[in-house]
């Protein structure tokens, strides 16, 4: 009883100048927002990926100038298995786990190699005949 009378009696306080109690609430959500803006995006993008699935656990993707297999994709972050890499040529893996933001789809290309109605890559094979 006595929670609920120091509850009533401090909402009476802060409801009594309507206007003040707007404007604090107004500084509040915009100090909040800016904060917040990378994770709220990012949480977006988690929710992107689940409606639309540009991609899933186990496609492999390129995004920006990241190229790997899909390992989780989390509320916040996506993780990949890079293939190839700065120091290979091949369609190797190169043992590097990489993290990216989901916020990131919403600002870079992604190019999904495992698509279902096609699941083949072409690749072309060089030869010289002299």
């Amino acid at each position: 009883l006595s929670f609920l009378l120091i509850f009533l009696i401090a909402v009476s306080l802060i409801f009594s100048n309507w206007y003040a109690t707007m404007v604090s609430f107004g500084v509040v959500s915009l100090i909040l927002g800016l904060a917040l803006q990378n994770p709220l995006t990012s949480l977006f993008g988690w929710i992107y990926l689940l409606i639309r699935k540009p991609y899933e656990v186990g496609d492999r993707i390129k995004i920006g100038n990241v190229y790997g297999d899909v390992m989780n994709v989390g509320y916040f972050d996506t993780t990949l298995w890079e293939f190839g890499g700065d120091y290979l040529s091949g369609d190797h893996p190169s043992g590097k786990i990489i993290r990216f933001s989901n916020s990131k789809i919403f600002s870079e290309y992604v190019v999904n190699y495992s698509w279902p109605l096609f699941p083949f890559i072409w690749s072309e094979v060089k030869f010289y005949v002299s």
